[in-house]
């Protein structure tokens, strides 16, 4: 073998590959959909699609949560006397949390409430 390097050429070929991404959306979303934007994240070297809709939303239940706003609160709360908790209190932090149902096949006018039973209970 020799040391030489080669005047050899090496042809590549590149083919054409056709990616896609793909999301179902019912036709109740995508009937009702707002907005449509795109834009380049240089971050992420890639171009970001963004579908806004309205879909119809009920609540089902709202739960207030509460925590030390750090872990300097963390620990006061967990090892400081009550005399320096009296002086320095514990500071919180505080979230809501919803949870609701969403009916993305239902279709309502845009920026109107729509009010319909769900279920119907009579008294006697």
């Amino acid at each position: 073998m020799s040391d030489e390097i080669s005047d050899d050429i090496m042809e590549i070929t590149f083919q054409r590959l056709q990616l896609c991404t793909q999301k179902h959306l019912p036709w109740g979303a995508l009937r009702q959909a707002t907005e449509l934007s795109t834009y380049v994240d240089h971050q992420l070297e890639g171009m970001v699609l963004q579908l806004y809709a309205s879909v119809a939303e009920r609540e089902n239940e709202r739960v207030s949560c509460r925590w030390p706003a750090d872990w300097w609160q963390a620990v006061k709360a967990r090892f400081a006397p009550a005399w320096f908790l009296e002086r320095y209190p514990v500071e919180f932090e505080r979230r809501t949390l919803v949870a609701s149902y969403i009916y993305p096949n239902v279709e309502f006018p845009v920026e109107k409430l729509l009010h319909f039973p769900i279920a119907r209970i009579e008294h006697d």
